[in-house]
């Protein structure tokens, strides 16, 4: 169980749960909590150490962002767990790198073991991190004051309606689930690396996105060099296209990953099974319930551990790390239904937006502008957009009715 104080969420610390990964979305009351706290903590620390924090900030190499999915996998990391496994030269390295932050900061290592250093390593670092955002808080209140009253404000209620794009979000992860698993198996082949990569496009042609009697005819992305492959290239796709990889994701693991890495291949299908689903719960085209949304979460921790637990850093983007911070979580629990604020719709109007722009404007050339005479690459666009959000959004409808009647 976790103890009162650690740095644990509040689902976690109920479910008894011994590693948290999620993180609380930063809001108004937030802002204006730290805000205050920081304006009464920092004064004299700034007039102190203002340049000798800056110098210490260019050469450290220390990262210490609790919000980091993989705080405690990256070597680097304040809160890094050295592996069980890890051998004597590992643990040595670690407490070297220790010792040479902490003289950085002019913390004493004589006496007390490793962990005694972090914590103080810890409680130094806290208070450079306000010391940070105490002067991104300021300016943010001197750009304020400047501008009008209520617009520092307002950048922060703004950052509140920031929902992410579930359909992006399916998109990117599965594009990097898919490319990842097989530069795993692309890593661990022993044999020909042009056998390797016809078997996996034989295996995505002729029973992923096709068959035996009607394969698709896709290809591998491959970088190549005077001929000579180089590395694999990034797959991406549509989401009809990433889907359908996924739905077959199992038989893409078992072709690429080879047969004496059966516990790899294992903890890959589990960690797949658990996204897609966790995704299919997402996707709900209606409220979810409170127990829903428990699933969901749950779902996406088991992906997430699992997953880091293969790949590490390297697995992970900023979609990843959204399901595993529970951000998503935080974003059901307000608006239960996130498939309403899908970005797909003004994707297709930048579609749109481009063809309007080539085919039925001047490009900038004469009375492009809003005046007489005047040029103007971005007002037609703007006009045209605001005409087609006007019919989009009922409003244009609504005032042709009010003149009829």
């Amino acid at each position: 169980m976790w103890e009162e104080g650690e740095n644990c969420c509040e689902r976690c610390i109920n479910n008894g749960t011994l590693k948290c990964w999620h993180h609380k979305i930063c809001d108004m009351a937030w802002c204006m909590k730290v805000s205050d706290e920081l304006k009464t903590a920092m004064q004299n620390y700034v007039a102190q150490h203002r340049n000798e924090y800056d110098e210490i900030k260019k050469i450290s190499k220390l990262w210490y962002d609790h919000t980091i999915a993989t705080k405690l996998l990256d070597p680097f990391h304040i809160d890094y767990e050295i592996p069980e496994d890890s051998d004597a030269q590992t643990c040595r390295d670690y407490i070297k790198f220790i010792a040479q932050e902490c003289t950085l900061q002019k913390l004493s290592v004589r006496t007390g073991m490793v962990e005694e250093w972090r914590e103080r390593l810890r409680e130094c670092i806290a208070m450079e991190h306000k010391f940070e955002a105490f002067t991104l808080v300021s300016e943010w209140e001197k750009k304020g004051k400047t501008t009008d009253a209520g617009s520092a404000e307002a950048l922060i209620k703004n950052v509140e309606l920031l929902l992410p794009c579930i359909l992006h979000c399916e998109n990117r992860v599965g594009e990097k689930i898919v490319m990842t698993i097989i530069r795993k198996g692309f890593e661990l082949n022993g044999g020909s690396v042009m056998q390797f990569v016809k078997d996996v496009q034989h295996i995505i042609q002729m029973q992923v996105l096709g068959t035996a009697d009607s394969p698709l005819q896709w290809k591998l992305p491959l970088e190549k060099m005077k001929g000579q492959l180089e590395a694999l290239g990034n797959i991406t796709g549509s989401n009809t296209f990433i889907h359908a990889l996924l739905i077959e994701i199992d038989a893409i693991i078992e072709a690429v990953i080879p047969a004496d890495n059966n516990d790899l291949c294992g903890k890959l299908i589990q960690a797949t099974t658990s996204y897609k689903a966790a995704m299919e719960l997402l996707m709900l085209h209606r409220p979810l319930s409170d127990e829903e949304i428990e699933k969901f979460q749950v779902l996406a921790d088991y992906f997430f551990e699992t997953w880091t637990s293969v790949f590490g850093q390297e697995g992970v983007t900023n979609y990843i790390n959204f399901l595993g911070s529970g951000h998503m979580r935080e974003f059901l629990i307000t608006h239960r239904c996130l498939y309403l604020f899908s970005q797909q719709s003004w994707e297709a109007l930048n579609n749109k937006v481009q063809a309007y722009f080539h085919l039925c404007t001047q490009r900038g050339g004469k009375n492009s502008g809003c005046d007489a005479n005047s040029k103007s690459y971005i007002f037609p666009i703007v006009r045209f957009i605001m005409q087609e959000l006007l019919w989009k959004t009922g409003v244009a409808d609504e005032f042709f009715r009010e003149r009829e009647g």
